[in-house]
């Protein structure tokens, strides 16, 4: 009997011995289990990170080839110029001969006496002058041929530097998105965009808009010729003068009735893009709910399916460029409140989406003390009246200037708050309406 009992405890001390390698076993399966979570997780991270990455390494190489094109077509049509050139010189040095034949001709007139002394002129002078005519029209070839042969070596060192520059970015390019560094470099882009002065911008955008001017169709211009040539009068109505302040008159509604619709298009984009970042950050929680998968990669599949129903031609970089753009923008009205947009008479969306982090916190720190604001009614009013010097400092140049532009028109538009989709199609059909 005793030694049935020993059996049994010796039994039982092995089966607590098993037991307790079992739970390390199970505890070490479990440590195992999650590692292998984390990296399924990152492989599939660094799966979508790299088909972004071949997507901008494709489209580069792209621009290389395009690059490549251009430069052999400024070939071709640098030789054929040199060609054409060549063969035009060639034809110069008859004009003497025409000149010498001429004189020839002309001193057969002349009397006998006379006639030796011109013949010997002309068989002895004018062939130097023809001598020296093609001297220097040789002269002319040979600098033309060396200002040819700059140009053409020039453009062949800028295609050579501009294919190096291109590898050198590709390379660079692969380097840093698989290493993770393209994060930062964006990043360091955009604040040294934000940093760039906000008058600097805006003389950028209208030298830019009068060279997009000088390239349009003769349509567009065209329709300017139209625009002024309202502006002149005939010469009856200069003998009136009632004519001539009412069209006067008419002038300057008219351009007031640009401005207005400048600010309503101003606004109506504004509030668009509000919109469309309520709206993608709404989507975004719907594809990871509905697929199962991260954020990242909800919005990579948004933004793929974007550019399938924007114009031909957009650029994934482009949007993303463009949504980061209006999230800057939203930033700034989701504190202060959509409705603020009315307000908006000179700041563009632009020059909105460049203020830093520090200037929106000081409008939402004035809204937040100022919440009862009585806002004026005449359009020259402000919510800060600061008619003092504003210094060279850049924070203090756009706080000033986004306070003191919070101003409102003279009928202002009523705007709802941002809700769905089909309330923004409602808003943006107020913002179309008339001001009177």
């Amino acid at each position: 009997m005793s030694s049935n009992l020993e059996l049994l405890e010796q039994r039982i001390a092995n089966l607590e011995a098993e037991k307790d390698e079992l739970k390390g076993e199970n505890a070490e399966l479990k440590n195992e289990n999650a590692k292998l979570k984390r990296i399924i997780e990152e492989n599939a991270r660094r799966d979508a990170e790299n088909a972004e990455h071949k997507v901008r390494i494709e489209e580069l190489e792209k621009n290389s080839a395009d690059i490549s094109a251009e430069n052999a077509e400024l070939k071709a049509e640098l030789a054929k110029l040199r060609h054409d050139f060549d063969s035009s010189n060639l034809t110069r040095p008859q004009q003497p001969q025409h000149v010498t034949n001429v004189q020839n001709s002309c001193s057969v007139e002349e009397d006998i006496s006379s006639a030796k002394p011109e013949r010997r002129f002309a068989s002895n002078d004018i062939p130097d002058l023809v001598i020296d005519q093609r001297v220097a029209d040789n002269a002319d070839i040979e600098s033309m041929d060396t200002f040819l042969d700059e140009t053409f070596k020039k453009s062949v060192s800028d295609g050579f530097r501009q294919r190096n520059r291109e590898k050198k970015l590709l390379h660079e390019s692969a380097t840093q998105d698989l290493s993770g560094v393209s994060n930062e470099t964006t990043s360091s882009v955009i604040k040294d965009e934000k940093s760039q002065s906000h008058k600097k911008r805006e003389a950028e955008n209208i030298v830019q808009d009068v060279f997009d001017f000088t390239a349009t169709s003769a349509p567009e211009k065209n329709h300017m010729t139209e625009i002024s040539m309202t502006a002149r009068h005939e010469k009856s109505d200069m003998d009136n003068p009632p004519n001539i302040l009412q069209n006067l008159a008419c002038l300057i509604q008219e351009a007031w009735d640009a401005k207005d619709e400048a600010i309503l298009a101003n606004q109506k984009e504004l509030l668009c893009w509000c919109s469309y970042i309520v709206e993608f950050n709404k989507k975004t929680t719907e594809f990871m709910t509905e697929y199962k998968i991260g954020e990242k990669k909800a919005k990579g599949m948004i933004y793929d399916n974007l550019i399938k129903l924007l114009r031909p031609g957009t650029k994934r970089n482009t949007l993303l460029k463009q949504t980061q753009r209006a999230r800057d923008i939203y930033k700034l009205f989701e504190k202060i409140g959509i409705d603020k947009i009315k307000y908006i008479t000179t700041y563009s969306a632009n020059s909105i989406s460049e203020l830093s982090d520090s200037q929106i916190q000081t409008i939402v720190d004035y809204f937040s003390k100022n919440p009862n604001t009585e806002l004026p009614d005449d359009r020259d009013g402000t919510i800060i009246d600061f008619e003092e010097d504003i210094s060279n400092d850049q924070d203090n140049v756009l706080v000033s200037a986004t306070r003191a532009e919070v101003s409102i028109p003279t009928a202002p538009i009523p705007l709802t708050h941002v809700s769905n989709s089909s309330g923004d199609s409602s808003s943006s059909k107020k913002l179309d309406a008339k001001r009177i």
